[in-house]
């Protein structure tokens, strides 16, 4: 039997848990409202938890049993996954979350379908708990379609969340009281109201954030490949991200339509813009755009090139704003402006290669017209067994050689692969008619033919294929960007009789060396591969002194010029007069202080598939533990806190406040580390802006020379003393400057305020103001006897010892605030005529005096202020001092 009071509290416990529920969604809701975004969505141990960017957490529970949650989320790849499992169709194929741009759309929407999923379809969960699939018609209209499948949970599992930033919402399914299948959907955005650039890079001339592309420029047509005339058309680019910051932070972006305006501007000094053209939509395409918390991170692509901005007179620039249209209401919105930034890449060259693509240049097509021969004498760029096939896309890449840094061996190629978009390069293969070759001029052309990129023996005229063993056909390879050429080659292979697969490399390693960088000798051998360790290497091969002499030559010295070199003594033919065959050195000039890395020799011989590779490796790192900075001169130095006291002099009638910073030190006792070829102070990044370093008032010291460095003060010092940050830098011969000592010098201030006399004030019995007047101060030398002002009297003969004339020297009074920070008027009021009651005041002749006046009104107690004073003494100091301003009661 179950009694009443055991329902009700079932329905209590319900309740509480639905009000809890509804209590979450409000809040969420609010907080959503309020401009909050949605950093993370994750199941835990009761049901599901919501984190906002403000820290704010809320759990969506299962109620009482406690069950982990469900999380429907979208992967980094833009696919539907719930609790990190894709989605996929009755075909496999996984839901996409948001269709791609066609080839018709406008800039930055999506147009004729797309390759999502290789359909050009997407899905979404849609509010009525099923899944949607979507794709545009031919008119570029979307299309959607209810499929029968729902993402919401059986009654039997738990709750579901799905986060869909795409769509702009939260649903939740199956939490506690809600019927199968039913939802509750919350928005995550609110209308967009402003959006700005966030400026990750400026721009130096114009101070514009800044979008840098390579423009990849090409021919419309194949002949004009090698044509010095012919003109280059951008083909593609590659991708900048410009991140706007949007306000709110959870706007709605699904709304707006997404396009690029740009315009130039005409610069005759980077500061002065003269002119500024209309806006255009012509530079930029938008490619995607993307969310991440709180950025609207737009993905662009450059139309065009920048060169014809370039101009004799006038700087011009390209600069670009993201600007934005409402579906809805035709609203405009327009963002800061970017500098748009480009070099345009117009040397391509198409490569093949074996062992992990070592690169082998191929000769272009314009090659093979005017110079076959050199064609004819060149080592095949790749095999192909006789009874099978060869599918050039796999051994063809192009390298973007204006981006090749040559000063690294071998060199690493920048691949037009990863410079432009999946599918934007495509290669097309021909075979020439003719290659003649030998006595009899055999066309090798005829043993081989070619569809699309497989290249076969030509079993129709050589049944067997043994016939075109040994032969070499050529193929002409043209690379294209978006159908633009941009690069072409020829590609030689031979047709061989075994399956011969080029001999693994043999890699011999040398013992690693570690060598302090101070001990660095540029002519020293830190490493060497001597002759019998070479022989060694022969006797691994099974070859002979001579066959390593016949066949081998140096195919790369992966080195790093000026830094870590190798010295190759074992060139095929030498007579082995040389203790080493590979020696190593280090150059201190060049090489980093702290590094590690390796460097190898490779030796190589024509026929790869009889003679391994050799490969030599040399190890090394470099550290280095600085030793010596000279020492602290104690005579003008305080060692234990490294600061150095500076008092100002006069020079030539003129003040200076200026040291010999080789006065700091002990110079003549002083040894530097090994490859440290400089000692001198710069000013560290907090130094005072009043001061500069140089030789006297050269800022530019050279040479760097610590002795001749003087550090001048050129403000007047204001407080006691003002301290500067100086790094004493120890130049290592590679340039580096991370070798620093740190101290302070200290100017110090060469006067002081002793003395501030106000005078006696007391409250007049019949209520007339009160007047102190006048208010004198004293001045005395810090580090002296002499006064300069004494009792509000300049004294002469001191002001003129310093070079100061009548009116240089200026006293400010000023009102001091209480401990509430309450200033006279604020803490003892008006009187009943509308003054202060107590008053500061200097006339024309500088005389300044302060007045009680309360209008009347007997004191209960002395009435007490602060009074600041502040002198500038031109040129030398600033100085400061207070007093205290009592008005006694009458008693």
């Amino acid at each position: 039997m179950v009694s009443c009071s055991d329902y009700d509290d079932d329905i209590n416990s319900l309740n509480e848990r639905v009000d809890a529920l509804e209590k979450t969604v409000a809040e969420l809701q609010k907080a959503i409202e309020a401009g909050a975004v949605i950093t993370n969505v994750q199941s835990t141990e009761n049901g599901v938890t919501v984190t906002l960017s403000d820290g704010k957490t809320f759990e969506v529970k299962n109620g009482t049993n406690g069950t982990p949650g469900s999380v429907v989320t979208i992967d980094k790849e833009g696919y539907w996954c719930i609790d990190g499992i894709r989605q996929t169709d009755e075909k496999g194929n996984p839901y996409k979350a948001q269709g791609e741009k066609g080839e018709t759309g406008e800039a930055g929407q999506p147009g004729e379908p797309g390759a999502d999923g290789k359909d050009g379809c997407w899905y979404f969960p849609d509010k009525d708990g099923f899944w949607h699939k979507q794709y545009y018609n031919e008119e570029g209209k979307i299309v959607d379609e209810p499929t029968d499948v729902a993402w919401t949970p059986s009654a039997e599992e738990s709750v579901r969340v799905v986060y869909d930033p795409v769509n702009g919402c939260l649903q939740i399914s199956n939490a506690v009281d809600m019927e199968e299948g039913q939802v509750i959907y919350i928005p995550i955005t609110s209308n967009l109201k402003s959006l700005a650039v966030i400026p990750y890079i400026l721009d130096e001339d114009t101070k514009y954030p800044m979008a840098f592309f390579y423009n990849i420029m090409g021919y419309e047509t194949k002949a004009e490949v090698g044509d010095a005339t012919a003109k280059y058309v951008v083909a593609s680019s590659t991708n900048a991200k410009v991140h706007y910051r949007l306000n709110p932070a959870n706007a709605n972006t699904q709304d707006w339509e997404w396009s690029m305006i740009d315009r130039t501007i005409a610069t005759v000094s980077p500061a002065e813009a003269t002119r500024a053209a209309g806006d255009k939509s012509e530079l930029l395409s938008i490619k995607s755009t993307t969310r991440e918390n709180d950025e609207f991170i737009v993905t662009l692509k450059s139309n065009k090139s920048l060169e014809d901005l370039r101009n004799d007179i006038l700087e011009e620039h390209a600069i670009a704003a993201l600007q934005g249209t409402n579906k809805k209401t035709a609203e405009v919105m327009t963002s800061d402006y970017v500098k748009v930034s480009s070099a345009d890449l117009k040397n391509f060259t198409v490569i093949t290669g074996h062992d992990d693509m070592k690169v082998f240049e191929l000769p272009t097509v314009y090659d093979l017209y005017e110079d076959v021969n050199s064609i004819k004498g060149r080592t095949p760029d790749t095999r192909m067994l006789y009874t099978g096939s060869l599918d050039l896309n796999t051994i063809v890449r192009t390298e973007a050689t204006d981006l090749r840094n040559d000063n690294i061996s071998p060199i690493t190629p920048t691949l037009v692969e990863d410079l432009v978009d999946e599918g934007e390069l495509t290669y097309e293969y021909s075979l020439p008619k003719e290659f003649l070759l030998g006595n009899n001029q055999t066309n090798q052309q005829d043993f081989v033919t070619l569809d699309g990129s497989i290249l076969k023996v030509n079993t129709e005229k050589w049944p067997n294929g043994t016939g075109a063993i040994g032969t070499t056909p050529i193929v002409e390879v043209y690379a294209l960007v978006n159908g633009k050429v941009i690069a072409s080659g020829v590609l030689k292979v031979a047709i061989v009789e075994k399956d011969a697969v080029d001999k693994p490399a043999y890699v011999v390693t040398v013992d690693p060396v570690k060598m302090e960088y101070s001990d660095i000798n540029v002519d020293d051998v830190v490493a060497k591969f001597t002759w019998e360790d070479m022989r060694k290497v022969y006797d691994a091969l099974s070859i002979t002194r001579e066959q390593f002499n016949e066949n081998y030559k140096v195919k790369a010295i992966d080195q790093i010029p000026n830094a870590v070199e190798l010295t190759n003594l074992a060139d095929g033919g030498d007579t082995g007069d040389h203790t080493n065959a590979v020696e190593m050195r280090f150059n201190p000039y060049g090489i980093a202080s702290n590094t590690e890395g390796v460097v190898k020799i490779t030796y190589e011989a024509e026929d790869r598939t009889t003679y391994a590779p050799i490969v030599i490796e040399f190890p090394y790192t470099i550290y280095h533990n600085h030793k010596s900075f000279p020492d602290f001169n104690p005579l003008y130095v305080n060692v234990e806190d490294k600061v150095a006291p500076i008092r100002g002099t006069m020079v030539n009638g003129e003040w200076e406040m200026s040291t010999e910073l080789g006065e700091h030190f002990l110079l003549n006792e002083y040894k530097a580390d090994g490859n440290h070829t400089k000692l001198y102070a710069v000013l560290r990044r907090d130094a005072h802006i009043g001061a500069k370093l140089g030789s006297h008032n050269n800022i530019n010291v050279d040479p760097k020379d610590l002795s001749k460095q003087v550090l001048e003060f050129t403000r007047p010092i204001e407080g006691e003393y003002v301290d500067i940050p100086v790094a004493v830098i120890a130049e290592k011969a590679n340039g580096e400057l991370d070798c620093v000592m740190t101290y302070t010098v200290r100017f110090m201030n060469h006067f002081e305020i002793t003395k501030i006399t106000i005078p006696a004030m007391k409250e007049n019995a019949n209520g007339a103001p009160v007047v102190a007047s006048p208010i004198t101060y004293t001045i005395k030398e810090a580090f002296g006897d002499r006064y300069l002002v004494k009792d509000g009297k300049v004294q002469t003969a001191v002001a003129e010892a310093y070079g100061l004339k009548e009116g240089e020297i200026v006293a400010t009074y000023s009102e001091g605030l209480n401990s509430k920070g309450q200033n006279w008027e604020e803490e003892f009021g008006k009187n009943d005529k509308g003054g202060n009651k107590l008053t500061l005041e200097t006339n024309a002749e500088g005389v300044t005096s302060i007045t009680w006046d309360n209008a009347g009104s007997a004191l209960a107690t002395d009435v007490k202020a602060k009074l600041n004073l502040e002198v500038s003494i031109d040129g030398i100091s600033i100085v400061s001092g207070n007093a205290e301003v009592v008005v006694e009661k009458i008693k």
